[in-house]
């Protein structure tokens, strides 16, 4: 049976569960073993914070129909010419996806239920004196709806692969031999040259593969096109499977979704995701736009099979195979654009932020778990409105005279900000988040209130307790730190992310921490501190350790 491994939300880690019934027995018996322990097994585990998320393979054609069904979606009809309105119904650039962002308006953002009302001026909080008069329901700030797709449809005889599934094929067929078996046979004239324009680009792809790898392909199924592969795919995956081991997972998942593998819709999600724009009667795109284009013109041109030179089995596979590298170049350009440094992903949630500092971190044995010291002025600039504000309120000044007193503030120390800054820390308004990238798991981010500015360095003061949560060391590294502003985020924060609250029982198991121990360096620096000392011990010193050991002589 497979292996699998489940996180419960009690925290348990279940290890050979073949499926999810099984979990809730595993988990039973975790929790009667706990008993007799004594320890609450979700502690500190809150189903509010935790969650969960899978990435699911999607059947598209069924994605298609739910959204086609339910008016969420539209089919694409013909391709968009390049030298028309990007406003076409049933192109690439439908309006049925929102208004452009070069719209001079965008009142659409603010609406009722159905859009009889719209604009940011009818949009008051918490106003129940006003509501649409057609509708009746408030008008609120609504946004542009992402999950509206649009679909380019082939009809059911035709199919190409899923994505997602072509790339796995890629692991289990070999990429060269998949890709011979998707290639239509090339037509030559009697000079030895491929004929047609598809012919061309089939040919120069066998040319690159040619000289790129000198291993003989197989050629049981050479040329039969992506209609013969879906007309013969159990055979064809058996054979190139033959029972290899280390094929066993690949071949077993595409097995499990062998009826996602071909698909007859391509989802084409909204213009706010994929930017247009028209400047001096230039019209300019994205390269997934010119990718969704090509495809839409593809699919009409195949699905207009009126003629029988339409319905030749080797011109469907062309444009078929056609279709299929032109899908194949957009999954790429999105991954592009998602992933990596400069991607979409890590651009949009992660960064630099407002009301952040990175700083390098020094020891500060009088630091408590939840404690940190942060230098004059980095907490100058992290307080920059706080600091503002009160200067006005305090001073009776403009805004403007405040600002330049922040600013001289950042260049030396000013005792008028530093009094700001030591009563706000008297009064425990400054709490922070600490994190060292990658934050990969629990304890890298770590909930801290500021109980000291130090005004002759410029280091993050840290205790030793949560050193390996962060996977740093005093060796100059640096931390992240977030100021927190919303008094209900930074509650949350401090129940969830807290040392002393959260970090010192082990989630798991709900017994001690070992992150949280102070590690082998500090001991043995302890140890040899002691050792060294013993030689200065009066006889009072060793009467109050004496007594202290026969205090505590059966704690263990």
């Amino acid at each position: 049976m497979p292996r699998y491994v489940w996180e419960t939300k009690g925290g348990f880690i279940l290890e050979n569960v073949n499926n999810m019934n099984e979990m809730d027995d595993d988990y039973s018996i975790y929790k009667e073993e706990s008993k007799n322990l004594n320890v609450n097994i979700k502690y500190p585990r809150d189903p509010n914070y935790d969650y969960f998320a899978k990435l699911e393979l999607l059947d598209l054609d069924k994605e298609a129909e739910k959204d086609l069904s339910n008016n969420h979606g539209f089919i694409i009809k013909e391709p968009q010419p390049i030298n028309k309105t990007i406003k076409s119904e049933w192109g690439i650039f439908s309006s049925k996806f929102g208004r452009s962002l070069q719209d001079d308006t965008q009142q659409h953002r603010f609406s009722c239920k159905n859009g009889c009302t719209q604009g940011a001026f009818y949009a008051v909080p918490d106003d129940a004196n006003f509501r649409c008069p057609i509708c009746g329901t408030e008008v609120k700030l609504v946004g542009d709806d992402f999950t509206f797709f649009a679909y380019i449809k082939l009809k059911d005889e035709y199919a190409i692969i899923h994505p997602t599934l072509f790339i796995q094929l890629e692991s289990l067929i070999g990429k060269d031999n998949l890709a011979n078996i998707i290639e239509p046979s090339i037509e030559q004239d009697s000079n030895g040259n491929p004929m047609s324009m598809y012919d061309k680009r089939i040919f120069k792809k066998k040319n690159a593969r040619r000289y790129k790898k000198k291993t003989k392909l197989d050629a049981k199924y050479e040329g039969i096109g992506i209609l013969g592969l879906r007309d013969h795919f159990q055979e064809i995956i058996d054979y190139f499977y033959k029972g290899k081991a280390t094929k066993k997972l690949v071949y077993d998942h595409i097995m499990a979704n062998k009826e996602k593998v071909f698909i007859h819709s391509i989802p084409v999600y909204t213009t706010q995701l994929r930017i247009a724009k028209v400047e001096n009667k230039r019209f300019t795109f994205e390269k997934t736009n010119a990718d969704f284009n090509l495809l839409a013109s593809l699919a009409a041109k195949i699905n207009k099979d009126n003629l029988s030179v339409y319905r030749n089995r080797k011109y469907q596979n062309q444009v078929l195979w056609d279709m299929q590298m032109k899908l194949m170049s957009l999954t790429t350009e999105i991954h592009n654009i998602l992933t990596g440094k400069k991607g979409t992903m890590r651009s949009t949630i992660s960064g630099r932020t407002a009301f952040s500092s990175r700083i390098v971190i020094v020891p500060d044995p009088s630091l408590r778990s939840d404690e940190v010291s942060l230098p004059y002025y980095s907490l100058v600039l992290l307080l920059e409105q706080i600091i503002i504000n009160i200067l006005q309120s305090s001073y009776n000044i403009t805004y403007a005279e405040s600002y330049k007193i922040w600013y001289y503030a950042t260049l030396r120390i000013d005792q008028r900000v530093l009094d700001i800054i030591n009563n706000l820390i008297k009064m425990d308004k400054i709490h922070v988040l600490i994190n060292r990238n990658p934050t990969i798991f629990y304890q890298s981010i770590v909930w801290k209130r500021v109980v000291k500015c130090n005004t002759d360095s410029i280091v993050m003061g840290l205790d030793q307790f949560v050193l390996t949560g962060l996977t740093a060391d005093f060796d100059g590294d640096v931390l992240n730190v977030k100021l927190l502003l919303n008094k209900k985020f930074d509650q949350v924060c401090e129940e969830v992310y807290s040392p002393r609250n959260a970090f010192f029982i082990e989630r798991n198991y709900g017994l001690t921490n070992p992150d949280t121990i102070p590690f082998k360096d500090t001991l043995i620096n302890m140890n040899a501190f002691i050792n060294m000392s013993r030689k200065y011990y009066d006889n009072a010193n060793i009467a109050n350790i004496k007594a202290l050991q026969a205090k505590y002589k059966d704690v263990m």
